[in-house]
């Protein structure tokens, strides 16, 4: 990161306005990249930074937010991802936003005991 704000210095305005300067300086610092992650790609990084910086991850979830508030009771979402960081995205909203099921509102306190553990304490994060 030092290194390529100190290219950033360099550049007559000041900043990068396009993505394929920013891809020439991380070519520049390959080398640098190859001994610490040689499996690492300039390709990724900056697919990283682009992601970051249009704030995509969290267009994903207000995209999802909007779709289930308007989704009727028992509709279906289908929903198509190309990246694995989408993806990922996708199953953080679902997890986050999840209600337990029936049947985990059906098993006996007991049961629910031997699978949660902590329901059975009285510490305050139980």
């Amino acid at each position: 990161a030092t290194a390529i704000l100190a290219h950033q210095a360099k550049l007559p305005h000041g900043s990068y306005h396009r993505a394929d300067e920013l891809a020439q300086v991380l070519e520049l610092l390959r080398e640098e990249f190859c001994l610490e992650r040689p499996t690492l790609h300039v390709e990724w990084i900056v697919r990283a930074i682009r992601i970051f910086l249009r704030s995509e991850i969290e267009e994903i979830g207000q995209s999802l937010e909007a779709v289930f508030e308007r989704l009727d009771m028992g509709g279906r979402c289908a929903v198509l991802t190309y990246n694995k960081w989408e993806m990922d995205a996708i199953r953080s909203f679902l997890r986050h936003n999840e209600e337990p099921g029936v049947l985990d509102l059906a098993c006996q306190s007991s049961r629910l005991c031997k699978f949660y553990p902590l329901t059975s304490s009285s510490k305050d994060y139980s």
